[in-house]
């Protein structure tokens, strides 16, 4: 008979809403114990977040904390989740994936370090998703889809099979694609939009259908 695992230590990047939102899916998987959020925004730092205290700035905290920790990425915006990302990762610290045990994730899809899959997100057969994505709660990321290094899924966005998104694109809340788009790097994709036609790097599309 084996002993039950202990939770690993981890520490999240981040002090605001998104954050929590990592902590609540990392507490309940109960493969996590949030011991410390971390921020570089000093009125945050000295408080608690849900009776988890906060500390920054955030490069100065993290070498304080012992090599078996964990860190998980609570940064919604993509440029910042990518240079964190790198910065942890060249100072050999764990980015583990972070996912809801209310999700759905195909065991033939792939997922990369620091990525996060929020409550009721579907990650569905042959897909594969980059380092330290974000997934958000109820987003759909259907069969044979390629999710970039550092993307946003906001909440309930729908992304059809055969899709490719590439690296630090956005999709924002409830959009759709239908099959086989491609979005381009870097790419903004507004909430609630219909994307009907490949979208070029760096655009900004939105609307019925989106353009």
């Amino acid at each position: 008979m084996t002993g039950r695992r202990h939770p690993v230590p981890l520490v999240i990047l981040g002090a605001g809403g998104h954050a929590a939102v990592v902590r609540d899916a990392a507490e309940e998987s109960a493969e996590f114990q949030v011991v410390a959020m971390l921020s570089d925004v000093e009125t945050e730092c000295g408080k608690s977040r849900g009776r988890v205290p906060v500390s920054g700035p955030i490069k100065t905290q993290v070498p304080h904390f012992p090599p078996h920790f964990a860190f998980a990425l609570g940064i919604g915006d993509n440029s910042a989740r990518e240079a964190y990302s790198a910065w942890l990762l060249a100072s050999a610290r764990h980015l583990p994936i972070i996912r809801h045990p209310r999700a759905w994730v195909s065991s033939s899809a792939t997922l990369g370090p620091g990525t996060y899959v929020g409550a009721n997100a579907t990650i569905n057969a042959g897909a594969t998703i980059g380092s330290a994505v974000i997934v958000n709660t109820g987003a759909i990321i259907e069969h044979d889809c390629i999710i970039g290094d550092f993307c946003h899924l906001a909440p309930g966005a729908c992304v059809a099979g055969g899709c490719h998104v590439e690296e630090a694109a956005f999709l924002g809340a409830r959009c759709t694609l239908i099959p086989r788009i491609k979005i381009s790097s870097r790419a903004t994709v507004g909430a609630g939009a219909v994307v009907v036609r490949d979208v070029l790097p760096g655009r900004t599309v939105k609307g019925v259908p989106a353009s």
